[in-house]
């Protein structure tokens, strides 16, 4: 029969008259040289798919100062300006309280060396400081002027014995419903009122 020449057949046929040992050996090498490929493509495809799935780190960014001349820093600063203060502690005085007024009508008692004590009516009207008025059945004038509570002035009568004049001091209670007070005759001096013992309280009417 006639035989075909194959190429393969006579490289597999050298490569069967190699010795043991040396046919050994080279599939040692060809055994490294597929696992040495088989590793380079497995790390080639591991680098890729890390490569794909990693996330670049983003670095956060710190807004930058704003500038002192710029409208944001001076609503910045004028907002802190607009904050309201706390008030400041009151240290005004209270003013003293008011003292009542003297006008109205009163019903008076006042005393008479050697005889009985009289009783008349008085009526005042206050303007300020000044304090106007009359008293008895004849409307005698009186005048006087007030000071924290007190009035200090004088008092004139005129009846069938004569005309009579002097000074007196009236002091108002705390409520103003009453007073207490002194007089004198002219001829005894304003000084007098300090050491008389006659008298003329009142008690609104």
């Amino acid at each position: 029969m006639h035989q075909v020449f194959s190429p393969g057949r006579e490289k597999f046929s050298r490569f069967k008259s190699l010795p043991k040992k040396r046919v050994k050996i080279i599939m040692k090498k060809i055994i490294v040289v597929i696992l040495a490929g088989i590793v380079c493509a497995m790390l080639i495809a591991a680098g890729c798919t890390s490569s794909s799935g990693t996330t670049p780190a983003t670095t956060p960014t710190t807004p930058a100062a704003t500038p002192a001349g710029t409208p944001a820093a001076t609503a910045v600063a004028t907002t802190a300006a607009a904050e309201p203060s706390l008030p400041a502690a009151n240290t005004t005085a209270s003013p003293a309280p008011e003292t009542p007024s003297w006008t109205g009508t009163w019903n008076t008692t006042y005393s008479m060396a050697g005889s009985a004590d009289v009783i008349e009516m008085l009526v005042l009207n206050q303007s300020g400081s000044s304090v106007t008025g009359t008293y008895g059945k004849g409307n005698y004038p009186i005048a006087g002027t007030v000071k924290e509570g007190t009035i200090t002035g004088t008092w004139n009568e005129t009846d069938t014995t004569g005309a009579y004049s002097g000074f007196f001091v009236f002091k108002t209670s705390a409520d103003g419903r009453s007073f207490e007070g002194k007089w004198v005759y002219t001829s005894e001096g304003a000084d007098a009122i300090k050491n008389t013992t006659q008298y003329w309280n009142g008690v609104r009417a």
